[in-house]
């Protein structure tokens, strides 16, 4: 059951981050800079963006269940650390119980801060337990299709605390080139691949040549690299990062071995590697990584489904 549970709040977080245009009706602004899974002052946030309008930070948390204890302390923690924003909770039952302590700790709190509870509706709940059992190309075809249920929300406690503002700390700051590089090819993977989650995530530390991910299998991870310079290539890794997945990154790589890629590749016993070289521009590398990926996360689904 909480197997089902987690996959059913990875789905509608999956829902929300997708469809943000849900999150911007209710809230009537433009949400900035989408995050999901996003590493905030050494917490996880199931979704982070900013408030155009309000020009704040958006911090929303999903529960699939009822508020408890333990969510209820994570955003007691949330309203202590963050500095200014809008707190969204999510879920299907918010307990007075825990909302007045909630509400109470956000009204005397210095800092400017929204909180909000809202319950979803069970239908929407419904529809995700049914796409739970989808393949997840198919479950992100049909979240995307106008068709598909709208999740309608029920406000049930809020409380606003608006103090004098410290600024705004949200002005776009100049990218290195690693990070344009980086962020335009996240961006195109999370366009082309949506079905994947680990592309949905939050990706920290952009500004460094590698970006890592998980691959859906544990200590099994993708490594991209698509800045090079004249003595450091571009690649695409798969890559064994403990010992005990060996004997898996060897029966995955079987696999790969039929599948053609756009070039030269390496087989070795911790990692699997396509090379693109030292010479390639931007452009060029990303439109051979680009299918490369795609053809490599199907040979990932694939295996895991068997």
């Amino acid at each position: 059951m909480k197997v089902k549970r987690k996959n059913l709040e990875r789905l509608l977080n999956k829902l929300l981050f997708l469809r943000k245009d849900v999150l911007e009706y209710y809230l009537a602004s433009e949400l900035l800079h989408l995050e999901l899974e996003k590493s905030y002052k050494g917490m996880y946030i199931d979704l982070y963006a900013i408030h155009a309008e309000e020009n704040l930070p958006v911090f929303i948390e999903v529960q699939k269940d009822e508020l408890d204890a333990v969510h209820s302390n994570q955003l007691k923690e949330l309203i202590r650390h963050m500095d200014e924003g809008i707190i969204l909770w999510i879920g299907t039952k918010a307990s007075s119980h825990f909302t007045d302590e909630l509400i109470e700790l956000a009204r005397v709190a210095e800092k400017s801060l929204q909180i909000q509870f809202l319950e979803l509706d069970s239908y929407t709940i419904e529809q995700l337990d049914l796409l739970r059992q989808e393949d997840p190309v198919t479950a992100v075809r049909k979240i995307m299709s106008p068709e598909f249920h709208v999740p309608q929300f029920l406000l049930k406690a809020a409380a606003r605390n608006m103090r004098e503002r410290k600024g705004t700390p949200f002005a776009v700051r100049e990218l290195s080139k690693t990070e344009k590089v980086n962020k335009s090819l996240m961006d195109l993977l999370r366009h082309t691949y949506p079905y994947f989650d680990n592309v949905l995530r939050s990706k920290s530390n952009l500004d460094r040549r590698q970006i890592q991910m998980g691959s859906g299998t544990g200590y099994i991870e993708i490594v991209l690299t698509a800045v090079s310079t004249p003595t450091k290539e571009a690649m695409l890794e798969l890559r064994s990062t403990n010992h005990t997945t060996i004997n898996t990154l060897q029966q995955i790589q079987n696999k790969l071995h039929k599948i053609e890629f756009s070039s030269p590749t390496t087989y070795e016993t911790k990692r699997f590697v396509i090379h693109y070289g030292t010479t390639l521009s931007t452009e060029e590398i990303f439109e051979k990584l680009l299918p490369d990926f795609g053809r490599l996360i199907h040979v990932l689904i694939d295996f895991h489904r068997t």
